[in-house]
């Protein structure tokens, strides 16, 4: 008797037994014309189908900051800071005022706050002075008075006459009119006499050479610097009178 080793070799005849199919079970097969060989389609539906043909992609952002250090900043330097605009500020005014007070504008400019209460009314007077004086002279240049008065050298000692009136009466006005405008401050604020005076010569000392360096504010650097050394020259003196106040 010999025994076959290669039994796991040998295949199946035709008269061995087949497996009879089994009809109740579906078929899982998929169907050769449905394009998209959607067979689960009959499970499903055809809402269903539509969620499987178009993914749902769910994006998950990442945060850097988890995990990461964050890089610190490095300090500006002392080039960068002297580089900022209120130190361009800083340096253009105080160089100014630097130079009008060595050359002794700052003490010509101190006495006026020292003796407020003597040159406020002068101060004032000269504001008035020159408002009124300006405003004849563009009167004078009109041509509404063109037509009127003659073009020959009397017209112009008309004209003349008529800005240096003007100009008298703004400084008579301006002169009267500051004891007038302390007494009516002083009913309504705890200002004294003094207090007024000082102001209006700061106004003056500030309108008067501010209006000297905006003239000159879109001329080149050098001029405009030359032209801000009597407003930063002004507004140091009252600073420091101010602190003298204060002290």
């Amino acid at each position: 008797m010999s025994l076959n080793l290669d039994w796991w070799r040998a295949k199946g005849t035709q008269d061995d037994p087949q497996p009879e199919p089994d009809h109740d079970r579906p078929d899982m097969t998929p169907d050769p014309n449905d394009p998209a060989g959607e067979w689960w389609a009959d499970l499903y539906g055809s809402e269903q189908r539509d969620t499987f043909n178009e993914p749902t992609v769910i994006v998950v952002e990442k945060n850097d900051d988890q995990g990461q250090l964050e890089e610190e900043e490095e300090p500006p330097t002392l080039r960068e800071r002297l580089n900022s605009r209120a130190w361009r500020i800083f340096f253009f005014n105080g160089s100014a005022a630097a130079l009008g007070i060595g050359l002794g504008l700052g003490t010509y400019l101190g006495e006026f706050p020292e003796h407020a209460v003597q040159a406020a009314p002068g101060l004032l007077g000269t504001a008035g002075a020159l408002g009124c004086g300006y405003a004849g002279w563009k009167a004078a240049r009109s041509k509404t008075l063109a037509d009127v008065l003659p073009a020959s050298c009397l017209g112009g000692l008309i004209r003349l006459g008529l800005v240096f009136g003007l100009a008298e009466l703004g400084r008579r006005g301006g002169v009267n009119a500051l004891p007038a405008i302390s007494a009516y401050i002083a009913q309504y604020s705890p200002l004294t006499a003094h207090d007024i005076a000082l102001l209006t010569v700061g106004a003056a000392m500030c309108g008067g050479t501010g209006y000297l360096a905006w003239r000159y504010r879109h001329t080149p650097l050098h001029k405009r610097w030359l032209a801000r050394i009597p407003l930063a020259t002004s507004v140091l003196t009252l600073t420091l009178h101010g602190s003298d106040l204060l002290i």
